[in-house]
């Protein structure tokens, strides 16, 4: 299931302390954005549990605008993969949100990102 836009509403709703998003933080142990930890070892990342990176994982951004609560920028969407069952977790989850005047600084840290996804997946 796609996120939706009921799910953004309310990272944009909850406030700054919660939803907002600001750089990705380098750890000993992986890089964080948000609720998302790409581990350094082991082809993993972490959303509450482990998980293996899958083919699939990516970030990607979904522009978004809410008048009504005088907001509009860009979410986080982490698809983590591709398969879904009722026993899984959604494919995809909302991490948080950046303001319009963010969109290249985030930009920049997607690519980075997904690129550390990529080259930290187990191969097959």
């Amino acid at each position: 299931m796609p996120v939706r836009e009921g799910e953004i509403r309310a990272l944009v709703r909850a406030g700054s302390g919660h939803g907002r998003l600001t750089a990705p933080e380098e750890t000993p142990w992986c890089v964080r954005l948000g609720p998302l930890e790409i581990l350094h070892t082991g082809g993993c990342y972490r959303l509450g549990y482990s998980y293996e990176i899958s083919a699939t994982s990516a970030l990607s951004k979904r522009a978004f605008a809410f008048p009504d609560l005088g907001a509009s920028g860009f979410a986080v969407v982490f698809r983590q993969f591709d398969r879904f069952t009722e026993e899984d977790d959604p494919p995809e989850v909302a991490l948080g949100w950046v303001g319009p005047e963010q969109e290249a600084q985030l930009d920049a840290w997607l690519a980075r990102l997904n690129g550390l996804l990529r080259a930290r997946r187990l191969r097959d």
